[in-house]
């Protein structure tokens, strides 16, 4: 038995990503099918391709880093599409430049061309008479996976020691620098808020399905969860299975574990998650998370600010307020329609309609009014009230 399709996907795209940084191919001089002979050349003999599967496409973004391939499931007609993640071996400072900026402060410079390389295979997928249906990654291809998955809407995503899509602990860094450079800290600020915005905006409508199998041991999930990095989907643990490398994921205890949870959900079956945190939040009570970030984002903000000049906070203020993070009283008086509160303590009371209301953060007072009102606690937090 060949491996697991999706998790084969997201080793071979780093060596996908060594043979075009390696090679230097340059798409003006090579046809596409040049650059795909010598691409499967290199597979065959150093990652060789399941059976069932044939690679399909590739491409590499010199400038973000970004590289992607496609491979065709030939019994099914679907596409999978990996993302690279951070690759020490031949890009190490690109890459981690994305993860430093473009993660950790949420700025999301690095999407386009992953959106960019999905609609390159969307179209090269229509000419088999195939469609995309499912998305790969490890690390930093993991965090493109998710974040082109609620672009797309794509059935299917699986990601391994995947990197958050963004983090929480952002904030009070921005308040920090705010006191050096007002200016670049709002710019950042803004541009941060943005990215959030737009990944949650996309989640309200996404229905596909994000399965994450982590390593026990992974230290970049560990720095992220501390973070508050915010992923998708349902998380399955693996002990183990290393520190974070994606190698590990091949063997092949790791590999029936892969295969169990991933028939189970083909099969349209519940595979319970073995990780109590981050499922859900089923193992901890909501005063904890409340206190969690209240530790993370509301406190820092209240005490990097104690020695703002009256003007920077004013200034820090309507940032805040602009972007949903002050505490806010939120009143519906006639229509039906959703509530948000902001990450600090909010007030929020639906009274006529029917109402949706979210206490985003902090500790937050949610009241349902005379109609069918449905709360929920915490959008990062809660499933559900009764959760």
């Amino acid at each position: 038995m060949g491996k697991e399709y999706t998790s084969y996907v997201m080793d071979a795209v780093y060596l996908v990503e060594d043979t075009w940084r390696l090679k230097k191919f340059n798409t003006k001089k090579l046809s596409q099918n040049s650059i795909k002979d010598l691409i499967n050349e290199e597979l065959i003999h150093n990652k060789p391709i399941p059976t069932g599967l044939e690679y399909l496409y590739s491409r590499h973004d010199p400038k973000t880093g970004m590289t992607g391939v496609a491979f065709l499931d030939t019994k099914k007609k679907e596409v999978i599409v990996g993302y690279a993640g951070t690759n020490n071996s031949t890009d190490a400072a690109n890459d981690w430049l994305t993860d430093l900026i473009d993660i950790g402060l949420g700025q999301g410079g690095h999407y386009q061309s992953a959106f960019d390389f999905y609609r390159e295979a969307q179209r090269i997928a229509a000419t088999k008479g195939a469609k995309i249906t499912t998305l790969t990654g490890h690390s930093l291809g993991g965090n493109y996976a998710q974040r082109v998955a609620l672009e797309f809407n794509t059935p299917k995503t699986v990601v391994y020691n995947a990197a958050p899509l963004y983090l929480l602990i952002s904030i009070p860094i921005f308040a920090t620098l705010f006191k050096k450079s007002p200016q670049k800290a709002a710019e950042l600020f803004i541009k941060y808020m943005q990215t959030v915005q737009d990944i949650e905006s996309r989640r309200k409508g996404f229905t596909g399905e994000v399965i994450r199998f982590r390593s026990t041991d992974d230290v970049l999930n560990m720095v992220s969860n501390l973070g508050g990095g915010f992923y998708l989907g349902f998380e399955y643990e693996f002990s183990n299975t290393g520190w974070h490398l994606q190698g590990n994921f091949l063997e092949d205890r790791a590999q029936k574990h892969i295969r169990d949870v991933l028939d189970a959900f083909e099969k349209g079956e519940y595979y319970p998650s073995n990780n109590n945190l981050f499922s859900g939040f089923k193992a901890v009570d909501n005063y904890t998370l409340k206190n969690l970030e209240n530790f993370l984002i509301v406190n820092p903000l209240k005490k990097l600010t104690e020695d703002f000049s009256p003007e920077q906070k004013e200034i820090l203020g309507k940032l805040l307020i602009i972007n949903g993070l002050a505490s806010k009283r939120v009143v519906d008086r006639t229509f039906s329609e959703d509530l948000r509160g902001g990450i600090s303590n909010d007030a929020i009371d639906g009274q006529n309609g029917d109402d949706t209301i979210y206490g985003e953060g902090g500790s937050d007072r949610l009241t349902g009014g005379a109609a069918g009102d449905v709360e929920f606690l915490d959008l990062r937090t809660c499933i559900h009230k009764k959760c």
